[in-house]
């Protein structure tokens, strides 16, 4: 959704200390009545999905229509889908590992085959390379994994022991006067997003909400505690939010954007500058019961930031057998016909 030149982008997923985590249901729920038409582009690697939903998008912008860019947390650079809330259209990739079949075929959901366009014989003849990349790119995945959910168990104990000298009622007490200051609705409106991913090229955050309005940086080890209260507080008083859901513990909050007001509360963690005057959660922490366990808090820092080190070099690896994936599908690839294709499904869009 673009908005005064800014891009509204996230992630649609996210690899977590829990495994692979899709938000794809519910940004794409064809029950929900929010969709009148939903495109599930299917293909493999280098097929030219991203480039597809790219062209959507250019298309719908130059006839006025608000995008939102959903993008891929593995590798960052491509697109997972498309939103057009307006018109009630979206257009989304449905390969593995966020796999998308039709559940109410032809009257709302279409596939869209990009995977016509290859030529199957130069394929084959490629088979033995094609299972050995498959499978060595499963295995850093695998990998990357194992470190992720160690660093998921140390991030735990992070925030267990912040937690111990959290003054939690002041900070809910806090929360709640922040909420006043926004409408109450009778139907508020919850949604979750990813704005941060763990991919093939590291840690890799989206700053939409930082350039879409004004927002107060959170600082300090208690940020994701009171972030929480800050969501309780919102759903008590019936706000409308968005919670940016952590990409390591999506169960934790790294932001929390009121997006009627037009105001986000964002963890300050990624060196995005901020217009907002810091909260700093030090207030709400009990000097002494922290003193008790501060050489430990760093030690535990130092590990979680090790195990995502070991994570982001498995998924580079990872990423390097995917390249070469692409590269193979891509040279079997008719990109004239796709081309043609895609012009004539632009012009029905």
């Amino acid at each position: 959704m673009s908005t005064n030149g800014v891009e509204y982008a996230y992630f649609g997923a996210a690899n977590t200390a829990g495994g692979f985590r899709s938000l794809f249901s519910s940004l794409f729920d064809p029950y929900g009545g929010a969709w009148q038409r939903l495109y599930i582009l299917k293909g493999g690697p280098g097929t030219g999905k991203s480039w597809f939903l790219r062209r959507c998008a250019e298309e719908a912008e130059r006839r006025g229509e608000a995008v939102e860019y959903i993008y891929c947390s593995s590798d960052t650079a491509s697109l997972d889908g498309i939103r057009i809330p307006s018109r009630g259209v979206a257009v989304y990739d449905g390969t593995a590992p966020h796999t998308g079949d039709p559940a109410i075929v032809g009257a709302v959901e279409q596939i869209v085959h990009l995977g016509a366009f290859l030529d199957s014989d130069a394929l084959a003849a490629r088979t033995g390379e094609i299972r050995a990349r498959i499978e060595q790119k499963r295995a850093h995945y695998v990998r990357a994994g194992r470190y992720l959910r160690a660093a998921g168990s140390v991030r735990a104990e992070i925030l267990d022991l912040c937690s111990q000298s959290f003054l939690h009622e002041k900070a809910r007490a806090a929360a709640r006067r922040t909420v006043r200051a926004f409408a109450a609705q009778a139907h508020p409106d919850v949604q979750v997003r990813f704005f941060t991913a763990h991919s093939v090229q590291g840690c890799v955050h989206l700053p939409t909400l930082e350039k879409k309005g004004a927002c107060v940086p959170v600082c300090g080890d208690g940020a994701p505690l009171f972030l929480a209260a800050l969501c309780e507080a919102a759903a008590l008083r019936g706000v409308s939010y968005v919670r940016c859901a952590d990409p390591l513990c999506p169960e934790d909050t790294e932001g929390v954007w009121f997006s009627d007001a037009g105001i986000g509360y964002l963890w300050d963690r990624y060196g995005v500058p901020m217009a907002g005057k810091p909260l700093q959660t030090r207030r709400f922490i009990d000097a002494d019961a922290a003193r008790r366990h501060r050489s430990y808090l760093r030690f535990a820092k130092r590990c979680q930031s090790a195990l995502l080190e070991g994570a982001y070099s498995e998924l580079a690896l990872a990423g390097e057998c995917h390249g070469a994936l692409e590269r193979i599908y891509t040279a079997a690839m008719d990109f004239d016909a796709l081309n043609r294709y895609c012009d004539g499904f632009l012009r029905e869009f």
